[in-house]
Parts: structure tokens; sequence; C-alpha cells
């Protein structure tokens, strides 16, 4: 969990959040079938912590494979979304706020779509 963090803290725009209580035991218990590609798959089962480095992998690869399903209209709606909840919450220009800061809040959005829809 602490690795996810330190990269989503540098790179958030390519690395959402792993947490153990949410994310492994509420959300991925949905989502049995999604593996990861082989030649994926096979370089990570020699790592030293390979179930926790494949656990993360197939995290990621299921926010991949989400927003390749997003069209880009859906992935603008969800945005805006975004947008108007951070007013309703009192922040000045919320869009501004986060287009400074993120590149890209699609992992943040798969998050906060995924924990909303299962936890």
């Amino acid at each position: 969990m602490l690795g996810s963090k330190l990269l989503n803290f540098f790179f958030p725009e390519f690395f959402p959040v792993w947490d153990t209580g949410w994310i492994k035991k509420r959300a991925m218990k949905h989502y049995k079938g999604v593996s990861l590609p082989e030649d994926v798959q096979k370089r990570l089962e020699h790592l030293e912590n390979s179930r926790a480095a494949v656990e993360y992998a197939q995290y990621v690869y299921l926010m991949l494979m989400d927003l390749w399903r997003t069209s880009p209209s859906q992935l603008q709606r969800l945005r805006r979304a975004c947008y108007r909840h951070c007013e309703r919450r009192g922040y000045y220009k919320p869009q501004v706020i986060i287009n400074d800061n993120y590149r890209d809040i699609t992992p943040l959005l798969f998050e906060t779509c995924l924990l909303g829809k299962h936890c």
C-alpha cells in the first residue's frame, strides 16, 4: 500500500492508490476474471513479493481496461461531475486547481467510481 501511495504522489495521472481494506477486500472481489496478459504475469511471478505485485498490476490493468471502454464524452461528463461536486463543497474554480495539479484525473475518477460502485 505504501508503494502505491508514493507512486500516486509523484505520478497521480498514472498510478491509482491501492488500499487493502477497500480495494482488495471490497472492490476487487467483483473482478475475479481480470487477468493480466500472460507475459506480464510471468515476469511478475519471479519477484520476491510477487503476490502483491500481481494484485496491484491487476488493479492498474482493470483501470486501463475501464479507461479503454470509456468514451471521451463519458470521461468529460465524469470530469464535469467532479468539478460540480467540488464547487458545491465551496472550492473556488476547482477545474483550475485540478487541471493545474493533475495532467489527467483518470486514476482519481476510476478510484472514485470503483469505490462508489462496490464499497
